[in-house]
């Protein structure tokens, strides 16, 4: 009997795979926190190139102000609807569609600069902005959700070290 209790308290220092859980804890931690990183990037890297783009493009200053800001406005606005699909759905498949939508609409907006100047141009860049808020508002909600759940002794700490 010794032995089994033994190889129980073992395997519940142990998390999948024979890796020890806090080893798995650090690694979830870092994967989120550089995916976070990255789809906050898309946020703050946009103003070095984006205006002067738009302008070539013939896109107003208020124009490009609302492609801006439509980013997190739509943040605000859906993330209060990604609980409901972590319920449905489930926490890992939210975050990991958030971080798809992020990552082909990315890629979609790299190709604005071949649109042709006007309002197409202005719309493409406005509707990718608008889904990259979404995705982002996915990724980001299911993180904190993910996070929470990885610890509920420390959540105060990876809360803090993930801001």
């Amino acid at each position: 009997l010794a032995a089994i209790g033994r190889r129980a308290s073992r395997a519940a220092r142990m998390g999948r795979f024979g890796v020890p859980a806090a080893h798995n804890k650090i690694l979830v931690m870092t994967l989120i926190n550089v995916s976070n990183l990255f789809c906050h990037s898309l946020f703050s890297i946009l103003p070095a190139f984006f205006p002067q783009e738009a302008k070539s493009k013939g896109m107003s200053d208020d124009a490009v102000g609302i492609v801006f800001a439509c980013f997190p406005a739509v943040i605000f606005l859906t993330s209060p609807f990604a609980g409901p699909f972590m319920s449905r759905h489930g926490k890992k498949w939210v975050y990991t569609t958030g971080l798809i939508v992020v990552a082909i609409s990315t890629i979609c907006f790299s190709v604005a600069s071949y649109m042709p100047a006007g309002s197409p141009f202005a719309t493409w860049c406005l509707l990718i902005r608008l889904t990259q808020g979404l995705g982002s508002a996915m990724e980001e909600t299911a993180a904190y959700a993910l996070i929470a759940d990885m610890d509920t002794d420390n959540v105060s700490f990876f809360m803090g070290l993930t801001e």
